[in-house]
């Protein structure tokens, strides 16, 4: 695991805390650079790099491998059934993570003095739906997450009942070939015979589960590099309970990718970096406007 604390840190104060979950076959180092524009771990565009400035702790924890020194590490997003184990590794072997990153939690707070009623979950592809299954079952720490390019897996095989208000923001490519926007036999490294759900099954579930509004708001994100190819739309359903929000960002024409992050290579770097006012200033900019209700 590494943490990220912020110069201006103060014991006396509280700070919220942000944990980046890592996609599938990764782990807590090069999660540091998936979040960073083209990959440069010094620019002060990474994920880190933003909490530094508005005042956050980074956390990036390693997930599940069936040997400890091993550095590729996957989630136990759930699914199984008619849908995808995912990711492959850690759902088939039934890890715990949901107790592992509640314990990742206990250690921070033990160590730094948090804002717990503002502590966040991120994610990327793997750790996109493993955010989802946080939200599902982690309300009671988690105030929102952020999903990019992985759905709620969990929730096609267990019930997903938070118990609490949290709020759900999901990005996704409509050319990512490594989780089909839609329900999709697409795979990167794990390929499975069952599919990955779709990101409309996955964001009309999160509809349902928090009670909001059926229509939502829709509109388009600037534009701010019009050569690459891609835009950026959302669609913000409100009026769910306790208040949260569940947000779909569709990145048109992008891929498997961290918006304003690196480029993944290989089989995993199909469709351009979004554009649009999407990246890692957006991320905190709407995850910091959450609060859990009672923390």
């Amino acid at each position: 695991m590494s943490v990220f604390v912020p110069a201006s840190y103060d014991p006396a104060q509280p700070m919220p805390v942000v944990v980046f979950l890592h996609g599938g076959g990764g782990n807590a180092s090069n999660a540091q650079a998936t979040t960073c524009p083209a990959g440069d771990t010094m620019s002060a565009g990474c994920l880190y790099g933003v909490g530094e400035a508005e005042g956050f702790i980074t956390v990036f924890p390693n997930g599940y491998a069936p040997r400890k020194a091993s550095p590729v590490r996957t989630w136990n997003a759930g699914g199984g059934g008619d849908y995808a184990c995912a990711s492959g590794p850690a759902c088939r072997s039934g890890s715990d993570d949901i107790s592992y990153l509640n314990s990742v939690l206990d250690e921070v707070e033990a160590e730094y003095t948090v804002e717990t009623s503002r502590v966040y979950v991120m994610g990327f592809s793997n750790g996109a739906a493993m955010a989802h299954r946080v939200a599902c079952e982690m309300a009671g720490r988690v105030a929102a997450v952020v999903a990019v390019s992985g759905a709620n897996e969990y929730a096609t095989d267990a019930p997903c009942d938070p118990g609490e208000p949290v709020s759900v923001m999901h990005v996704h490519g409509t050319a990512d070939e490594c989780w089909g926007y839609d329900t999709s036999l697409a795979a990167c490294a794990d390929e499975q015979p069952e599919p990955k759900v779709g990101v409309s099954e996955s964001v009309r579930g999160w509809v349902a589960t928090l009670a909001c509004s059926v229509e939502p708001a829709v509109g388009t994100l600037p534009d701010l590099d019009a050569d690459d190819g891609t835009t950026a739309t959302y669609a913000r359903y409100d009026g769910c309970v306790g208040g949260s929000e569940v947000e779909l960002v569709t990145i048109e024409g992008g891929g498997h990718i961290y918006p304003g992050g690196v480029k993944v290579r290989g089989a995993m770097g199909s469709g351009d970096l979004a554009s649009g006012d999407v990246g890692n200033e957006f991320f905190w900019e709407w995850l910091s406007q959450w609060e859990r209700a009672g923390a």
